[in-house]
């Protein structure tokens, strides 16, 4: 006879495979996983802004040629990025479901899987989060600049 313990049955929710999730579910994911790194996230793509907007002329002079994404596209992600906080501000960090919805939804995800990417080779992530980043999001910056002084 099974004792009776008074809990609800235990409805077990499958994740899906990894080829079958977005950008958006994979970014949940870890913000469930590693909620108390979502400030230390936040604040990381917050700096992140700061950098590129301080060299942003010498990026544009430097920005690749032969890149499928234009310079302007790469700031209007930025800009994108700096309004979300703007907007929702600590909800960011306190909330998994508001970081990955806003930080990864459609294109904001390029600029955000960028940052998670480098924030991962930082050394400042923990071991676990630096290794569900690259589970989830690769290990290849999505923009790397060569600021060839001939050029500027």
């Amino acid at each position: 006879m099974a004792a009776c313990t008074g809990l609800p049955p235990f409805k077990h929710k499958t994740m899906k495979a990894l080829h079958e999730m977005n950008n958006t579910q994979r970014a949940y994911e870890i913000a469930r996983l590693f909620p108390q790194d979502l400030k230390a996230l936040t604040l990381f793509i917050k700096s992140e802004i700061a950098h590129f907007k301080e060299k942003e002329e010498a990026t544009r002079q430097a920005w690749p040629e032969q890149c499928s994404a234009t310079a302007d596209y790469w700031f209007d992600l930025i800009q994108s990025a700096e309004d979300i906080i703007a907007k929702f501000s600590v909800t960011l960090f306190r909330n998994p479901r508001v970081f990955a919805d806003q930080f990864f939804y459609a294109h904001n995800a390029v600029f955000s899987i960028h940052c998670f990417v480098r924030y991962a080779s930082s050394g400042k992530a923990p071991y676990l989060l630096r290794t569900a980043i690259a589970l989830y999001f690769g290990e290849e910056e999505i923009v790397t600049i060569d600021f060839n002084t001939d050029k500027l």
